[in-house]
């Protein structure tokens, strides 16, 4: 799979997955700092009670992601992590690694645009069978 798009500062970015075993490596340490965060969901006994869970917790739940992206960034193994999954993608033709932003010091505008993609495009697959897998288990209307 392949994302391609502009960034803020208008140069041509391309996200690649990466291997089954770095994205792997990049959801448990994502998996490993949600952890960290000691998520309540409260008395949500289904996936709706969950969902009203979530929607009537909306400063709570920023203040977790908050947390959460913290915490990543000052994590050794995340940032190997995710950049074995960077060095899949490129910006403006030059492969993403640390010294591309020192060597093009304005990719660092775009740089969390790019992680945030990176990380979309290599851990959501996960998460879309995980929760397909939940949503038959316990069936709701929505």
């Amino acid at each position: 799979m392949t994302k391609e798009f502009k960034g803020q500062s208008g140069k041509r970015i391309v996200i690649n997955i990466a291997s089954f075993k770095e994205s792997a490596q990049l959801k448990a340490c994502i998996a490993k700092e949600l952890l960290t965060q000691n998520i309540d969901l409260g008395n949500a006994d289904s996936l709706a009670g969950l969902k009203d869970e979530l929607n009537n917790s909306v400063p709570k739940l920023l203040n977790t992601a908050k947390n959460l992206l913290l915490s990543c960034e000052v994590s050794e193994e995340f940032n190997k992590a995710l950049f074995n999954c960077l060095q899949h993608c490129t910006y403006d033709n030059i492969k993403v690694d640390e010294r591309l932003f020192d060597d093009v010091p304005e990719a660092r505008e775009d740089y969390y645009t790019i992680v945030f993609e990176c990380i979309k495009e290599n851990i959501l697959p996960f998460f879309k069978g995980l929760l397909s897998k939940l949503k038959t288990l316990n069936p709701t209307k929505d």
